[in-house]
């Protein structure tokens, strides 16, 4: 059904089957505490503003059509939730905890000192627009480490801050598709993924791919930032394919395997 709502929705569990929440509102759903759930059932749609800080279950899908806070609870059950084109999700003031797959076409903007926590999840996070990670300390993280993934088909970008952002998921994607600014201090990527095509580090930025497996096939790096290739942690590998160029500074410290070159084309640590 269709409910048109400036509402709120706190404590006790739910049964979501298949509704829309519309209006120039706000809705709250926020009953992540003594266990309470929402059940999803068909899909939901969330057109109103949305503060979300609850735990979600179910076969049913979500979708976030507005401007959404999400500040806490796990989404998790067999179903998807999607972020539309043109819609902002916040994570602020908590870190909520991602159990289901999750298909992003718009903006998520992770703040400083926050994460979406994968949290021994399989889970896939699909990123067709912007995941921004807005600060020092935000975070896709991946407690217990299962074996969710980060497939990045757009942006995922390190917008503000001097310290350092992470990644802890495995994570597909162009170089073009992983954005720096300038000095925003480094992005860590540290459970490994294939990554490929041609990206920029800029000056007083530092991309470091460390203590994990990964492939790199016909990558090149440019820019006047730094390079860390660190991942002989634990016996993991970086293993090439066709010809990877690093023109940034770099640093090196990693086994590297497989049938593609390696061109070091700028001041190289090797170490």
């Amino acid at each position: 059904g269709s409910l048109g709502a400036c509402g709120g929705r706190r404590g006790g569990d739910f049964a979501l089957a298949g509704g829309t929440v519309t209006g120039a509102g706000m809705t709250v759903l926020h009953s992540s505490v003594n266990g309470n759930k929402i059940h999803l059932v068909g899909t939901t749609t969330g057109n109103t503003l949305l503060a979300l800080q609850w735990d979600f279950i179910g076969a049913g899908n979500l979708v976030l059509a507005n401007t959404t806070t999400w500040s806490g609870g796990t989404m998790a059950g067999t179903g998807r939730t999607t972020v539309n084109v043109g819609v902002v999700v916040t994570v602020a003031n908590g870190d909520p905890t991602l159990q289901r797959n999750f298909t992003n076409n718009g903006t998520v903007s992770i703040s400083a000192a926050r994460f979406i926590n994968f949290n021994n999840s399989v889970a896939t996070l699909t990123n067709n627009g912007t995941i921004d990670l807005h600060g020092d300390g935000a975070a896709i993280d991946n407690f217990n480490a299962a074996a969710g993934t980060l497939v990045n088909n757009a942006t995922v970008v390190r917008s503000v801050g001097t310290g350092t952002a992470t990644i802890s998921v495995p994570v597909t994607s162009s170089l073009a598709g992983i954005q720096m600014q300038a000095g925003t201090g480094t992005l860590a990527i540290d459970a490994g993924g294939t990554l490929r095509g041609v990206g920029s580090v800029p000056a007083g930025a530092t991309l470091d791919l460390r203590s994990a497996n990964f492939t790199l096939n016909g990558a090149t790096l440019n820019g006047a930032g730094l390079t860390v290739l660190n991942s002989s942690f634990n016996g993991n590998k970086i293993t090439l394919v066709g010809t990877t160029t690093v023109n940034t500074l770099l640093a090196l410290q990693a086994d590297f395997i497989g049938a593609g070159n390696l061109v070091l084309a700028n001041t190289t640590t090797w170490s």
